[in-house]
């Protein structure tokens, strides 16, 4: 029952993170009330999607009308942006945003099968395996970033390692 709501919450994680970039751009540039009033709105959005897909669709609705309103948010924000800063590209997020999700889709199913290969099944045992996949993952994840050029891998890693040796 929980999977099915994480399942519907997932899809709208993506414009969630996308929205978190977008909107500092406004407030750079002392416009901090249009995302005051969009975020209201989709609020109020939230709420009535909420009511009319939980009739079909039980607590899934309350996830999915989640996404929904994280997408429609995205698309409002990218739009104003694009309206008062002409000169913001979004070409290289694009790239980004593609490699990471092929990354996360072959993890997901390579961590899966992992999952279903190691016969650890008492408690101590799953939380082993957890552990296992989910350190195997996160360092895959990492290597290929860094493989497949995700721009950010490699910024990060280099404020992380300046972090680490300066102190």
């Amino acid at each position: 029952m929980t999977s099915q709501a994480l399942i519907y919450y997932s899809l709208g994680l993506i414009f969630y993170s996308l929205n978190q970039t977008l909107t500092p751009l406004f407030y750079a540039h002392g416009d901090t009330k249009t995302p005051m009033k969009l975020a209201a709105l989709i609020v109020v959005l939230n709420i009535a999607l909420n009511f009319i897909l939980m009739q079909f669709m039980a607590h899934r609705g309350l996830a999915l009308s989640t996404s929904i309103t994280a997408l429609i948010n995205y698309l409002l924000l990218r739009r104003l942006i694009l309206k008062k800063l002409p000169h913001v590209s979004f070409a290289g997020i694009y790239d980004n945003v593609v490699k990471c999700a092929a990354l996360c889709l072959l993890l997901y199913f390579g961590g899966s099968w992992l999952s279903a290969s190691l016969p650890l099944y008492s408690k101590i045992g799953l939380l082993l395996k957890v552990a296992i996949v989910s350190s195997l993952s996160l360092g895959l994840f990492y290597l290929l970033g860094l493989t497949f050029k995700l721009s950010y891998f490699r910024e990060a890693t280099d404020s992380l390692c300046k972090r680490l040796l300066r102190k």
